[in-house]
């Protein structure tokens, strides 16, 4: 069924219409299946901060996708600050039922190394009139941007994620490396999860164990900004990851960041400045388009 329904739009189609004239006949719950369809096909807004060659601060282009078909949607041509972003952000999740939806879009940020610590899951955007923190609404995940363009590193990608896939719709232990020392760890692979459990010493770009897990290209990580505080930064990854399938990772993190929100909600509560890095190696975005204004006359 996920093959067929991640297919073509014609065998796409021919596959529900036919899930349609059957399932009652057998007492299958349609609405079950349909928020399968929904998390099979689940919409994702990518959004690409990269420096400016021509000057200073970040340029926007964002792309949204409904399974592995997008379009670019957001290309900013000057610096965008977090008001920019916040602005855009709100535009693409306008359409967005937070009570009736049962599937959410995730936002991915595909950012430099140095900015996989930027607190972008605490960006306010505007839905329906209501100000939400993006990170406790929605699935907000980080993406390393220099690991997105190399090529030559996506087939083991692939491979881990496959193995996501197969192996992770419930919990896996053995899927899960934990790095509890700053020093880069010897043996990371063929783990697809590594949790970050230690006193982290300085920002990604400049901590080696972290730096060590890009390089070894595993596709799932977790850690804490803040896990220089913390008593235990081992319990406080365990909170969130025991017991629960890494397929629905980034709606954890999203429930937990929700009740770190909370009023009442400990400082040490885990939700709290977590960040996960969801790097999914089939979704790599193509260069922005330009869109120069038309012609006189043009009529295309």
């Amino acid at each position: 069924m996920h093959f067929a329904d991640d297919s073509d739009a014609v065998t796409h189609d021919q596959l529900w219409a036919w899930i349609d004239s059957t399932a009652p006949s057998w007492d299958v719950d349609i609405g079950e299946l349909r928020v399968l369809k929904m998390e099979l096909g689940r919409s994702a807004i990518l959004l690409r901060l990269k420096p400016d060659l021509l000057g200073d601060g970040l340029l926007l282009t964002g792309w949204s996708y409904e399974g592995t078909d997008g379009r670019q949607s957001v290309a900013a041509d000057g610096p965008c600050d977090d008001e920019r972003l916040s602005a855009e952000i709100s535009r693409l999740v306008q359409h967005v039922d937070l009570e009736r939806d049962p599937v959410l879009p995730v936002i991915e940020f595909l950012v430099p190394v140095a900015m996989l610590d930027y607190r972008c899951d605490a960006i306010e955007v505007r839905i329906r009139g209501q100000d939400h923190s993006i990170g406790a609404t929605f699935p907000v995940v980080v993406r390393p941007l220099d690991r997105a363009a190399d090529a030559a590193g996506h087939e083991f990608q692939k491979e881990a994620w496959a193995t996501i896939k197969a192996r992770c719709g419930a919990y896996d232990a053995d899927a899960i490396c934990w790095v509890e020392e700053p020093q880069a760890p010897v043996k990371l692979a063929p783990r697809v999860c590594a949790a970050l459990a230690y006193a982290r010493p300085s920002g990604p770009a400049d901590d080696p164990a972290f730096m060590a897990v890009l390089a070894a290209g595993i596709p799932v990580a977790l850690w804490h900004r803040d896990s220089g505080r913390r008593l235990d930064p081992r319990a406080a990854l365990e909170e969130v990851l025991r017991s629960r399938a890494l397929q629905k990772l980034p709606d954890v993190v999203r429930s937990q960041r929700s009740s770190a929100g909370h009023a009442g909600a400990s400082p040490d509560h885990a939700g709290n400045d977590l960040v996960l890095l969801w790097d999914d190696p089939h979704r790599i975005p193509q260069e922005r388009a330009w869109h120069p204004p038309a012609k006189d006359g043009d009529t295309g």
